[in-house]
C-alpha cells in the first residue's frame, strides 16, 4: 500500500522528499517532458496508459490516496485524477499553488482566453512569451498578429517547442527557478515591451513578474482555468503536509 503523488512541479518534489524522510511509501508520477526527478522512491514517467489507465493502476497497486500537486494549468491531469478517484473511491487531495497578486506598481491586463489576448499584441514591438507550449491553432492565430513585422519576439520554454515558431520569434530554452536580476538583464537586452504569461504562482518563475514591474513593462496575464475540485483542496503547503502525515496513520 502506498501513496501516488502526481507531480512535475517544484512543490511536488519538495513534498515527495518530506514524505520519503518520514518513511511514507510513495510513488511519484511525472509527465517526463522536462527532466526526471532524483527521488528515493519509484518514479513513473509518461503517464498511466502503460498500466491500462490510472484507475487500473490505483486498484492493482493498492494505492490508498492520490496527491495532486500538478501545475495549476494541468487541467487534463487534474480531471483524470478526480475522475479516477470518483470511480475507485480512492481519495484525491489537491494542492493548488496560490496565484500571484498584482502590486501597486504592476501593470497587468487579465485575459480569460488566448484569443482575447491577441488583439492587444498588435502594437507591441518585442514580446516575451512565457506561456509554455502552444498548439498549432494558437500559433496560426498569433501569426495573423505579429508575423511579417521586422521586430523580433522571444519565446521561452523548458523543452523544444512542439511546433514551428514564426520567423520573427526566437526560442530560448530555460528552466526555473529564475533570478530577478537575470530577468532584468534579459528583458533589457531584448528590449521587451510586453510580457505574455500565465498566473502560475509560486517562487520559481516570479522573477519575470518582478522584472516587468521594475521596467514598467505591461504583463498580459492568462487567467487560471476553472478549478477541478477533489475531495480535499489545500493552498498552504505546510497544512497540506501535516494533513497527509496525520491521515496516513488512519489509511495504512
Amino acid at each position: 500500500m502506498s501513496i501516488l503523488l502526481l507531480g512535475g512541479t517544484a512543490d511536488a518534489r519538495k513534498l515527495a522528499n518530506v514524505l520519503i524522510k518520514k518513511n511514507i511509501p510513495l510513488v511519484y508520477s511525472v509527465a517526463g517532458l522536462v527532466r526526471q526527478p532524483e527521488l528515493d522512491c519509484p518514479v513513473i514517467s509518461g503517464g498511466f496508459t502503460q498500466y491500462g489507465g490510472l484507475e487500473n493502476y490505483l486498484i492493482s497497486e493498492k494505492i490508498k490516496v492520490v496527491l495532486d500537486v500538478t501545475h495549476p494549468y494541468a487541467v487534463r491531469m487534474k480531471s483524470k485524477a478526480v475522475e479516477a478517484s470518483n470511480c475507485t473511491g480512492i481519495p484525491c487531495w489537491q494542492f493548488y499553488r496560490p496565484e500571484w497578486k498584482p502590486e501597486s506598481d504592476d501593470n497587468w491586463q487579465l485575459f480569460d482566453r488566448w484569443e482575447s489576448l491577441l488583439p492587444v499584441l498588435s502594437d507591441k514591438q518585442h514580446i516575451f512569451f512565457t506561456v509554455g507550449q502552444l498548439v498549432q491553432q494558437q500559433m496560426n492565430q498569433l501569426k495573423t498578429v505579429i508575423e511579417g513585422r521586422t521586430k523580433h519576439h522571444l519565446f521561452r520554454t523548458a523543452v523544444k517547442p512542439a511546433i514551428s515558431l514564426l520567423k520573427n520569434m526566437q526560442w530560448q530554452k530555460a528552466i526555473g527557478p529564475f533570478k530577478s536580476d537575470d530577468e532584468l538583464v534579459l528583458m533589457k537586452h531584448y528590449q521587451i515591451d510586453a510580457l505574455v504569461t500565465k498566473n502560475s504562482g509560486g517562487q520559481s518563475t516570479i522573477a519575470k513578474i518582478n522584472a516587468a514591474r521594475l521596467l514598467n513593462i505591461p504583463v498580459l496575464m492568462l487567467k487560471r482555468p476553472k478549478r477541478v475540485t477533489a475531495n480535499q483542496v489545500f493552498n498552504d503547503m505546510v497544512s497540506y503536509q501535516q494533513y497527509i502525515v496525520e491521515q496516513w496513520q488512519h489509511l495504512k
